[in-house]
C-alpha cells in the first residue's frame, strides 16, 4: 500500500480542517469530488489546500475551472499544483470495463477519525448508462469522498468514490426499481435495510476512471491485461501475481542459508518461472532479505539453440554486440573479473536450465563446472536456476550436483 499512500491526499477548508481525499494523477493534477471543494470552502478558479497523506507535506493547489463539473452532474474537480510532483507520486489509471465483483481497496479520512481508514469492499459493477460505479462497502462514510477505486487485481484506480447520489425511498417496492434501473438486480439482499442518510446500506457509488478521462484531456489509461496466458509473469507483473506465499517463505530461508546457489525445480507449467521473477526478485530488489542490497543487480539467461551458454552468458553481463565479438576471450575470467569489482551481491537467473541438458550435452559439463567455480571464487555471487524435475538427474550429475539437496527447493 506504500505507492497508494505516496498518492492520496487530505483536502482542508479555511479552518485546516479535512473534509475530503483527493488523489495524484499526474505530475501537476491532483482529482477529487466537487462537493468536497464546495465544502473545503473554495470554487473554480480559487485556491485550496490540502496535505499529502505519506509525508504530511501541505500543498496549495488552483481549483480548474474547465475541468470542474457540478456535484449535480459528475461531481467532479481537478487541482493543479503550484509545483509539479515527482514522477513517484500520480497513481496509474486503470480501466473501468469489465470489473463485476472486482475487491477494492483504498484509504479516506472519515469525518470522526483523526486518521486515514483503510477502506475495503467489492465492486458490483457500473450503472446501465455507465457513469457510475456500484461499490458494497461498510468503510465508505463522510469524509471518503474523493478517495480512489483501486481494483484489488490489477492494483489500477477504476474509479473515485463519490457521494452524489443519495436515493430516498420509503417503500421496498421503489427500492427494488432503483436497484433494476442501475442494473444490478443480483443484489436484491442489500435493500433490507437503510442508513439515516437514506442510502441503501453498505451501498456506495464512485465516479469510473472513464468519466475521468473524459473530462480531462491530460490524462491516460493503462490497459494492463493481467492473463498472459501462457507466458512467465516477471518484476513488471508483480501486482498481478498471486498465491504461493508459503512457497516464497521457503525461496526465502533457502537463500538466506545457502545464498550461492538456489535450484527450484517442478514439472513443466508449474509456475517455476513466475513464482522466481514475480515474487521473489522483487522482494530482493526492494532489499527485503539480509545480505541482498536494494535494487540488486540480476543477471538473467535462458539458453537457446541461437547462441552458445558462453554466448548467453556474455550477453547477459555486457550485451549481445559483446557476446558475439571474436575478442571476448576466456567467458568465466570476465565474468569473474566483472563480479569482484562490483562488491556487493549480484544474482546470475538462468531460467529454464534444462534446455542446456537438452541442447547442448556436449557443453553441458563444462558450463556446469564453470558456474560451480565461479560461484566458488566469488563470494557475492547467487545463481539461481529454474528446472523442470524430469531434468533433475543431470543437474545432479553436473558439477552443481555438489549443492544438491539441501541448495533446491521443490514446488
Amino acid at each position: 500500500m506504500n505507492e497508494l499512500r505516496n498518492g492520496i491526499v487530505r483536502i482542508l477548508n479555511q479552518s485546516d480542517k479535512t473534509v475530503g481525499t483527493g488523489f495524484i494523477v499526474s505530475t501537476e493534477l491532483i482529482v477529487t469530488c466537487a462537493h468536497v471543494i464546495k465544502y473545503a470552502g473554495a470554487k473554480p478558479g480559487s485556491d485550496v489546500s490540502c496535505v499529502r497523506l505519506v509525508d504530511g507535506q501541505k500543498l496549495e493547489a488552483l481549483v480548474e475551472e474547465k475541468y470542474w463539473r457540478e456535484p449535480a452532474n459528475e461531481d467532479v474537480a481537478f487541482l493543479r499544483v503550484n509545483e509539479p510532483f515527482s514522477e513517484d507520486f500520480p497513481l496509474t489509471l486503470g480501466t473501468s470495463a469489465n470489473i463485476s465483483d472486482h475487491s477494492l481497496y483504498s484509504y479516506g479520512f472519515p469525518a470522526k477519525l483523526s486518521r486515514e481508514l483503510p477502506v475495503r469492499g467489492t465492486i458490483l459493477g457500473e450503472t446501465v448508462d455507465g457513469n457510475l460505479l456500484v461499490l458494497r462497502s461498510t468503510d465508505i462514510v463522510e469524509g471518503v469522498s474523493g478517495a480512489p477505486v483501486i481494483d484489488q487485481q490489477t492494483h489500477l484506480i477504476v474509479g473515485m468514490v463519490s457521494e452524489r447520489i443519495k436515493p430516498h425511498f420509503e417503500k421496498k417496492k421503489e427500492k427494488q426499481e432503483i436497484i433494476l434501473r442501475i442494473g444490478i438486480q443480483t443484489h436484491k439482499g442489500y435493500l433490507q435495510t437503510t442508513r439515516p442518510t437514506g442510502r441503501l446500506e453498505d451501498i456506495a457509488y464512485a465516479i469510473p476512471s472513464s468519466v475521468l478521462l473524459e473530462i480531462c484531456s491530460e490524462l491516460s489509461i493503462e490497459y494492463t491485461c493481467p492473463y498472459l496466458g501462457l507466458s512467465a509473469f516477471t518484476e513488471n507483473e508483480e501486482r498481478f501475481f498471486f498465491g504461493r506465499d508459503k512457497l516464497v517463505d521457503q525461496l526465502v530461508k533457502k537463500l538466506l542459508s545457502y545464498p550461492e546457489f538456489l535450484a527450484v525445480v517442478g514439472s513443466s507449467g508449474s509456475g517455476k518461472s513466475s513464482v522466481v521473477q514475480a515474487r521473489l526478485f522483487p522482494k530482493l530488489q526492494r532489499g527485503e532479505l539480509l545480505g541482498f542490497p536494494q535494487n540488486v543487480p540480476i543477471f538473467k539467461l535462458r539458453p537457446s539453440d541461437k547462441d552458445t551458454p558462453e554466448e548467453s552468458l556474455l550477453a547477459a553481463f555486457f550485451g549481445v554486440q559483446y557476446s558475439e565479438s571474436k575478442e571476448s576471450g576466456d567467458v568465466w575470467a570476465r565474468v569473474q573479473h566483472y563480479l569482484k569489482q562490483h562488491s556487493s551481491r549480484s544474482i546470475i537467473f538462468i531460467d529454464q536450465f534444462e534446455e542446456l541438458f537438452a541442447l547442448f550435452p556436449d557443453k553441458q559439463e563444462a558450463f556446469t563446472r564453470g558456474l560451480y567455480d565461479l560461484v566458488k571464487a566469488v563470494s557475492d555471487v547467487s545463481l539461481i536456476v529454474t528446472i523442470r524435475s524430469d531434468f533433475y538427474e543431470p543437474l545432479q550429475n553436473s558439477a552443481l550436483g555438489h549443492f544438491l539437496p539441501e541448495y533446491q527447493e521443490n514446488m
